[in-house]
């Protein structure tokens, strides 16, 4: 195949069981990264690839996601090119210069975690996040491409062969031995744990032949080491990003907003003797002559959630924040005893201490259940609920956002994909 449609194909790349990678150029001689599915799609399949394609190029008006210039389905294959400019990989820029100053990383982690909160709030997810997909030039901004990895009838092989990228790849099966957990929080991880090598830092989970460990619950649980050239802030933004928990881990847009906040407060302490970070570094990194990434307005916040069919009037507060001494200021309007009228009928009880632990007893399909953890505040009146039952049921979380003047709270419903394991008694 010499073309397709009005691209001349320059050679192959790669190729795995599912699809093929090519190197193109377009009418104008620019360069496209094309891929081309190697089986051709059932109807339903070709359907789904279209509506997913459509999805992908609304979103690539972004900066920082790959601008698609073609997609389709010919001879039953799909197929999707986008523009990579005259730019190079990330990992042949950090096998050319080594570790990158931690005021690039932070810019550059600034880019692609807005790309992703963008891509995420289109209902994308890449699930191959790793160096070779992101590409970067001295002038141009950094653009992430790979999301056909997870587009439907092109989706690659996860768990084995070199698109797993193990080292980036969340932990599987550490949580109920159910398998890898797929959507948001996996983009995030492997963003964070790609970030962390361009500093320089050695994933504890990498062994030493260089070949990962990538399910070794012991290593995945070791917190990422700091490093001597990196700011302390930095790396333990990282690592909440790479929390073996996918509840725990930062959202992209979390991601983007603590690497934006870390850089406004490092120019504000600046001595006066020393030089500031330029301007763009407060915002996406233009200015940067390593990545030159292009300013780009942060992805729109996510609607608010739709409650669940526990109401604010299934809810009572019995002991509030007044009568608790010393809480959290974060957590203070959910710190007390509420009491829960499930739809069995039957009274269960919530407990939030001022440390942010977590007790709630009330009984289920199975008989009654006693679980404990701990509360996370995610913004505004909004919490979380990271929850174990002793017996050791799978972990699962709960949203809860503060209604009522404070008196009474309601639980919206929980993302799809498996990710979280909510007793009936609770939704």
């Amino acid at each position: 195949m010499n073309s397709l449609g009005d691209l001349r194909i320059i050679g192959q790349l790669r190729q795995d069981p599912v699809a093929r990678q090519l190197a193109a150029h377009d009418p104008d001689g620019k360069p496209v990264l094309l891929t081309v599915g190697v089986s051709p799609l059932h109807e339903d399949e070709a359907a789904a690839y279209q509506a997913w394609a459509e999805r992908l190029s609304a979103c690539s008006r972004h900066p920082h996601v790959a601008e698609v210039f073609a997609h389709g389905v010919v001879d039953g294959c799909a197929h999707l090119a986008v523009r990579t400019g005259e730019r190079r990989t990330l990992a042949e820029l950090l096998a050319a210069r080594g570790p990158m100053p931690a005021e690039h990383v932070r810019a550059l982690g600034i880019a692609l975690a807005d790309a992703l909160a963008a891509a995420h709030e289109a209902g994308l997810f890449h699930l191959a996040v790793r160096p070779e997909l992101v590409f970067v030039d001295d002038e141009e901004g950094p653009v992430l491409v790979g999301f056909d990895a997870a587009a439907p009838g092109l989706v690659r092989p996860m768990a084995t062969g070199r698109l797993a990228a193990p080292e980036y790849r969340a932990p599987r099966g550490m949580l109920d031995g159910r398998g890898p957990v797929v959507g948001a929080a996996v983009d995030v991880y492997a963003l964070a744990a790609m970030l962390y090598e361009a500093l320089g830092g050695a994933l504890p989970w990498a062994a030493a032949s260089g070949a990962p460990a990538a399910d070794d619950a012991a290593a995945r649980s070791a917190p990422l080491p700091d490093l001597p050239e990196a700011p302390p802030t930095l790396v333990a933004t990282l690592r909440r990003a790479v929390a073996v928990h996918p509840a725990q881990r930062l959202t992209a847009a979390g991601l983007r907003d603590e690497l934006l906040s870390a850089t406004r407060q490092a120019r504000r302490i600046a001595p006066d003797d020393e030089p500031h970070l330029p301007d763009a570094a407060l915002g996406v990194a233009a200015g940067l002559s390593m990545l030159g990434a292009s300013a780009a307005p942060p992805a729109a916040e996510p609607a608010p959630p739709q409650p669940s069919d526990l109401s604010a009037a299934d809810v009572e507060r019995l002991r509030g924040p007044a009568q608790v001494a010393g809480p959290d200021e974060t957590l203070r309007p959910l710190v007390g005893m509420w009491r829960i009228a499930a739809e069995t009928g039957d009274q269960e009880l919530l407990v939030v201490r001022p440390d942010g632990s977590v007790t709630w007893t009330g009984s289920d399909d199975e008989g009654p259940f006693v679980a404990s953890g701990e509360a996370l505040p995610i913004g505004g009146r909004s919490y979380r609920l990271l929850l174990n039952e002793p017996a050791g049921a799978a972990g699962f979380y709960v949203d809860l956002m503060i209604e009522g003047g404070g008196l009474s709270f309601v639980m919206p419903e929980g993302p799809a994909g498996g990710m979280v394991d909510v007793p009936a008694s609770t939704e």
